[in-house]
């Protein structure tokens, strides 16, 4: 059910990894949105997790909050006053100060609402609203290659400070073929 439209949109958003009823990493930074799925730091960081626990082929779903900034009760209050305000206006144009349209759009076919109505004014369906773009959610179903990073190599209590395998004279081992695993950014990259 993962919405294609949103391809080559990217927006600071909160992520959360969930599997097995609870969660299994959360983070904030900016995601891009392609054909087949989401990337961007924060889901590299959620892909250390995910890869073990799909390799055991167990359920894993991706919540993506869309406006991190706000807490739900302001969110459903700004979209009361908006439905107030702009009775009869489609959706369609009125939340977009908030969202890129794209996901804008995404949230109100989510909630079952055409974006060429107005604002329903109904404080239940505002808050369906709000929660699809606070908890918008998808299955993961894999990771995608190629990776920036990944997982494995020499293990690290195995070599000595040097990088020099114990017990293999005139083996060294460093860089990539090491199994540390950080934070993307730097500390990986370097």
């Amino acid at each position: 059910d993962y919405p294609r439209g949103l391809k080559g949109l990217r927006q600071i958003c909160e992520i959360r990894l969930m599997g097995g009823g609870r969660q299994l990493h959360r983070e904030i930074g900016e995601v891009q949105f392609n054909e087949k799925g989401v990337s961007g730091i924060p889901v590299m960081q959620a892909s250390l997790v995910a890869g073990p626990v799909l390799q055991k082929k167990q359920e894993l779903f991706l919540s993506l909050d869309f406006l991190p900034e706000i807490p739900l009760t302001d969110l459903v209050a700004a979209l009361e006053k908006q439905a107030r305000r702009c009775s009869a206006m489609p959706c369609e144009r009125l939340f977009t100060a908030f969202l890129p349209k794209p996901l804008w759009l995404y949230a109100l076919k989510a909630s079952g609402w055409s974006a060429a109505k107005p604002l329903p004014m109904e404080h239940s369906a505002l808050q369906k609203l709000a929660k699809h773009m606070k908890f918008a959610r998808w299955a993961v179903t894999g990771l995608t290659s190629p990776a920036q990073v990944m997982r494995g190599g020499a293990d690290a209590r195995a070599l000595y400070h040097n990088l020099q395998v114990k017990n293999r004279e005139n083996l060294y081992v460093c860089g990539e073929a090491v199994d540390v695993t950080g934070a993307c950014g730097g500390y990986n990259l370097m």
